[in-house]
C-alpha cells in the first residue's frame, strides 16, 4: 500500500471542487423531454399514468402526453387531424425518452403505439415499457408483441401490488430518466470538448 500524500495538498482541492461543481450542476440541470404513452383518460390505468407524469415533473424535465401536446401546439393538432400517426411519430422523435405504461387490463392504445414505432431507429432506443409481470414473454398476444424487440433492460415487469402502490414503477421511471439525463449531458459535454474540424 502506498503512503498517503504529505503536506497541505488537501487545500488544493478547491479549484477542483469549483470545476466539478460547475460541470455536475450542468449535468443535473440537463433537461430530459419525456413523452408518456399509455392508457387514455377513460381507460383503466390512466390515474397511474398521471401519477408517473406528476412524479417526473420535477422543475427540470418536461413531461407530456400526446393530448397535451395537441392542445399546446396548433400545428401539431393540424397534423394530427390529417394523420394522427404522423403527429405521434414527430412528437416521439422530439422526445429524449418515451415511457409506455401498459396496464394489466383495458385499452390497446399503448400496445399500438409501441407496435407502430418500435422499429423506427430514431424512436426505438428511447422507448421504455412498464408491463404487467403476468404478461407472457412468448406467444402471439398483443401484450407480448408490444414488448417484443424492446431490450430487456428497457422493460420493467411490474407485479399487481407494484401497480397499486406505483412506488417501484415511479422509482424505475426516475432511474431511466437519470440514465438518459447523464447520457444526454455526456454527449453534449464530449462534443464541447472535441476540436472543431
Amino acid at each position: 500500500m502506498s503512503a498517503p500524500f504529505k503536506g497541505g495538498w488537501e487545500a488544493d482541492f478547491e479549484p477542483w471542487r469549483n470545476g466539478l461543481d460547475e460541470v455536475l450542476h450542468q449535468r443535473d440541470a440537463t433537461q430530459v423531454k419525456i413523452m408518456s404513452w399509455g392508457p387514455g383518460q377513460r381507460s383503466p390505468g390512466y390515474e397511474k399514468r398521471v401519477r408517473i407524469c406528476e412524479h417526473l415533473s420535477n422543475g427540470v424535465d418536461s413531461v407530456y402526453i400526446m393530448e397535451q401536446l395537441l392542445r399546446e401546439d396548433p400545428r401539431l393538432k393540424q397534423m394530427a387531424d390529417k394523420n394522427l400517426y404522423d403527429a405521434e411519430e414527430v412528437a416521439a422523435s422530439e422526445a429524449d425518452l418515451v415511457i409506455c405504461l401498459i396496464p394489466a387490463a383495458g385499452g390497446t392504445g399503448a400496445y399500438g403505439e409501441i407496435l407502430k414505432y418500435h422499429e423506427l431507429p430514431y424512436i426505438a432506443p428511447k422507448i421504455r415499457v412498464l408491463i404487467p409481470k403476468e404478461a407472457p414473454k412468448t406467444g402471439g398476444g398483443f401484450i407480448y408483441r408490444a414488448s417484443q424487440g424492446i431490450p430487456e433492460e428497457h422493460v420493467f415487469r411490474y407485479r399487481r401490488t407494484q401497480f397499486e402502490t406505483c412506488e417501484d414503477i415511479r422509482a424505475k421511471c426516475s432511474e431511466w430518466v437519470a440514465a438518459v439525463r447523464h447520457k444526454k449531458f455526456m454527449d453534449a459535454w464530449r462534443k464541447s470538448r472535441s476540436p472543431v474540424a
